[in-house]
């Protein structure tokens, strides 16, 4: 059975790293307050990056491995993953507010709202807020 490992953003800009065996499910857990301590305090919490392992056990590994990483360690993994391809289709912003040097673009593939990036790593979007 596969599992993810996610990163959200949450609203002071913190990242978030978790694992799951249902991604949707646990994205809607954390928006809901009910996802953790750290997250629940830090409301809202925005999807910006995960990706699919083969089994749970290697998954909690690229979850420790990903902890461990500097702060900037993890934006450039992050960046550097979703400058790779190209994504599939572009869902257009509702407000552009930022200088669009920091923006990145959405991008959708299949109900979940991902686009396939190296490695089987998905990106839903970076904001300014976490930009270097």
């Amino acid at each position: 059975m596969s599992a993810w490992v996610y990163v959200l953003r949450c609203r002071d800009g913190s990242l978030y790293t978790g694992w799951t065996n249902q991604l949707e499910k646990r994205v809607k857990t954390h928006q809901a307050g009910k996802g953790g301590k750290y997250t629940r305090s830090r409301l809202p919490v925005r999807l910006v990056g995960a990706w699919r392992k083969r089994t749970r056990r290697e998954a909690m590994r690229e979850e420790v491995l990903f902890k461990q990483c500097t702060r900037l360690e993890k934006l450039k993994k992050l960046r550097k993953c979703f400058r790779t391809k190209t994504p599939a289709r572009v869902r257009p912003r509702a407000r552009v507010s930022v200088r669009l040097s920091t923006l990145f673009l959405v991008c959708l593939a299949g109900w979940l709202g991902v686009a396939r990036c190296l490695g089987g790593f998905f990106l839903l979007g970076i904001e300014s807020a976490i930009a270097v």
